[in-house]
């Protein structure tokens, strides 16, 4: 097995073996693309007098990624993680609500894990806001939908029936 070195910087051997596979079946990880344009490499798997040419073809762009999309919050409020992946410089539009604060951490946290704090819903109604998170250079952007339910009562229209 050959990999050109116009392709090692990206494309490694991966030396951990399953299980269920074959002694002769090769692992690879590719490493994610933060460049614009996109790239190719090979693979070059030689025996017995045979090659074979694996092309790996990998897309370039901007991308801005969240690990979840979709918090429900109870009642009594909390503070949520949110993980975020991007090759590209964001800006966060907060929604325009009260009951949801950006919580700042210190310098030494990963500056694509964000914190939320989101107060206790007083309220007897669930209610729901979206954080979005946007490229600053183009249109690219990802939502994240906050759901908190209500407060946990019975409410009683009437003092004797």
């Amino acid at each position: 097995m050959v990999i050109p070195e116009t392709s090692k910087e990206w494309i490694k051997e991966s030396k951990s073996k399953l299980r269920a596979l074959e002694t002769h079946q090769l692992n690879f990880s590719v490493d994610a693309n933060g460049e614009m344009e996109k790239r190719e490499g090979e693979i070059i798997i030689q025996g017995e007098g045979l090659t074979e040419t694996v092309h790996v073809y990998q897309a370039g762009g901007k991308f801005l990624l969240l690990s979840k999309n979709e918090y429900s919050v109870s009642d009594q409020g909390e503070v949520i993680q949110v993980e975020m992946k991007s090759n590209c410089d964001y800006e966060v539009k907060m929604p325009d609500v009260d009951w949801i604060k950006e919580v700042t951490q210190a310098r030494a946290l990963s500056t694509h894990t964000l914190y939320y704090e989101v107060s206790a819903n007083v309220g007897y109604d669930n209610r729901t806001a979206e954080i979005i998170f946007k490229d600053k250079t183009s249109s690219l952007s990802d939502t994240l939908r906050i759901i908190q339910v209500q407060k946990d009562a019975i409410v009683i229209s009437k003092k004797k029936y």
